[in-house]
């Protein structure tokens, strides 16, 4: 949970935000040139990402690797293979082993995502979601779902240093 502190400066940074998005894009356009190499998502499916095609219309688009990772992505997975199982744990071995063969490469990739999730957000200390991370772990945005927003208070506080 978010200490009383940090949420007044949180809010703080998102009316700044505000502020810039809504003087309109060509004044983050002409930002381009500081827009982070890197930029990891950590959600889950409660917590949509909006405005993620933001760095796409950008002019350093191809040069900011954007990853969005679902912290959920295990949970899902578990639901999965655990749902309507029988009580009987012969029979639910047998069924979830079952799915586990027949889900394929849906199931692979839920267990990698979700391992890979894991690994970065111990790697970079995220200990709550949603959190945007830039350049590596240079700068994270904890609460914040809209990419655009996040990149502007990225750029105002790299601006201050």
């Amino acid at each position: 949970m978010k200490r009383v502190g940090q949420r007044t400066a949180s809010y703080a940074l998102t009316a700044i935000a505000v502020v810039l998005v809504m003087a309109g894009p060509r004044d983050l356009a002409h930002a381009d040139a500081e827009l982070p190499a890197t930029m990891d998502i950590f959600t889950s499916s409660e917590f949509p990402i909006e405005r993620i095609g933001f760095i796409a219309n950008t002019a350093r688009a191809r040069a900011t690797e954007l990853t969005l990772y679902r912290v959920d992505s295990l949970e899902e997975l578990e639901q999965l293979l655990n749902e309507n199982l029988p009580n009987d744990p012969e029979r639910a071995q047998a069924m979830a082993l079952q799915r586990l063969h027949a889900g394929g490469a849906r199931i692979r990739q839920l267990a990698q995502k979700g391992a890979e999730a894991l690994e970065l957000t111990l790697r970079y200390g995220i200990d709550r979601y949603p959190a945007m991370v830039f350049n590596g772990g240079e700068t994270v945005i904890y609460g914040m779902t809209n990419v655009e927003e996040a990149v502007a208070i990225y750029l105002t506080e790299r601006r201050r240093r």
